[in-house]
């Protein structure tokens, strides 16, 4: 019974995702846009070239224009906190209501922020294979790392304070730190396809949980379940031959968004890629020819953004169906909790999920349902979800100190 309930609920989810389509909305410019970034459920970023920032604050339904005062392309952006973020070349400390420049960091295709002081960054467009560290909010960088190699850093992904993943392009490197990182180890991930992917292009890393991650490369997506110790390839079967994977995010452990930027810009192909089955089977949407650069979704909305001020704007309903369904409330104790997170409901649990405020994945446990052990999560307030074996979901918010 608990397993037909669960692919029922999968089904369900299957087909709210068919059902809702990504509509292409006008923000108002036609610049290149290269990522977009929620701090909460409501206020978010969209970074450009030639200096632009955009921000909203009703969720992705309204974007405006904050001034930068620089001229160079913004690449990559990382809060450390709800007021404290940076982006390269520039830093704000009142939430991005107003941005004053560090030219120190304008080169930079990686950024990210482990605390309002530290911050790691890499190149995105050297061939250096170089990681910099900056421990005074971005006043100074210091050389910190490095593996020899030609990779260009563009993107990193902590699941908390000591454990990441790192990845590069051109070089096709992978990386992983289990101390914050201090020191990086080469995740050589065995062959798939037969190739040895030694040019291969490694753009996006999504890190839920201890166990899962995704990465995407030059033909698809990278999936372990077992922290890295063994790896398969997820193709869409509906995939274009004008393909090339950008930028990955996790809804829920069967849920994920991959987005392309398609590998001859005069061809129009789909450009948005979504699956609820694990990566069994896609939808694809979103046939442009514009370059769809990241992908990100709050309780609200989904969003994608990319070349020529493209973006892409759908209904997030995974979660406004999960919150309406919500029965009663769950015990958890304590809360706020430092470390373990204690759990009595009167039904029979099936599945816990925690969420970020933003909606990311940072659990899934299918096994313990009395006691999850958050000490591994960062200080901030977090969303658990019980799937009941009758069907039941119900939701709380507990705060990880």
């Amino acid at each position: 019974m608990k397993k037909l309930i669960l692919i029922l609920f999968g089904l369900l989810i299957s087909h709210m995702l068919e059902a809702q389509s990504w509509n292409l909305v006008n923000i108002g410019t036609t610049e290149n846009l290269n990522k977009i970034y929620f701090t909460n459920d409501t206020t978010g970023f969209i970074i450009g070239d030639n200096g632009l920032l955009l921000k909203t604050l009703d969720g992705g339904y309204t974007w405006d224009t904050v001034g930068t005062n620089v001229q160079h392309d913004l690449k990559t952006i990382s809060f450390a906190n709800e007021d404290v973020g940076y982006i390269n070349g520039l830093k704000t400390t009142d939430g991005g209501a107003t941005w004053t420049s560090q030219p120190t960091s304008e080169i930079y295709g990686f950024m990210y922020a482990h605390n309002e002081n530290r911050i790691m960054a890499g190149h995105g467009s050297m061939f250096d294979g170089s990681i910099y560290e900056s421990n005074d909010g971005g006043l100074s960088w210091l050389w910190h790392w490095g593996f020899g190699g030609l990779g260009m850093f563009n993107d990193c992904d902590f699941l908390n304070q000591s454990e990441g993943y790192l990845s590069s392009w051109y070089a096709g490197h992978l990386f992983k730190t289990v101390d914050g990182g201090a020191n990086w180890s080469e995740i050589v991930i065995d062959e798939v396809d037969g190739n040895a992917w030694i040019s291969d292009d490694y753009r996006s890393v999504a890190f839920p949980s201890q166990d899962f991650v995704l990465v995407s490369h030059d033909d698809g997506l990278l999936k372990t379940l077992d922290a890295g110790d063994t790896w398969s390839e997820i193709i869409p079967e509906s995939i274009s031959i004008n393909f090339y994977p950008e930028s990955v995010i996790v809804l829920s452990n069967d849920n994920y968004l991959l987005v392309s930027r398609g590998n001859n810009p005069s061809v129009a192909s789909p450009r948005i890629y979504e699956t609820s089955d694990g990566g069994d089977n896609w939808t694809a949407s979103a046939n442009t020819v514009e370059r769809i650069r990241d992908v990100t979704c709050n309780s609200i909305y989904c969003l994608a953004v990319g070349s020529n001020g493209t973006v892409y704007r759908k209904e997030n309903l995974i979660n406004s169906v999960l919150e309406n369904v919500e029965k009663e409330k769950l015990s958890i104790f304590p809360n706020p909790t430092k470390d373990i997170l204690n759990i009595t409901y009167s039904r029979e649990i099936a599945q816990i999920s925690i969420y970020d405020e933003v909606g990311r994945l940072h659990h899934y446990n299918s096994n313990n349902y009395e006691q999850i052990d958050v000490s591994i999560l960062k200080s901030g307030i977090y969303f658990i979800q019980i799937l009941c074996s009758d069907g039941e979901i119900a939701t709380s918010r507990f705060t990880k100190e």
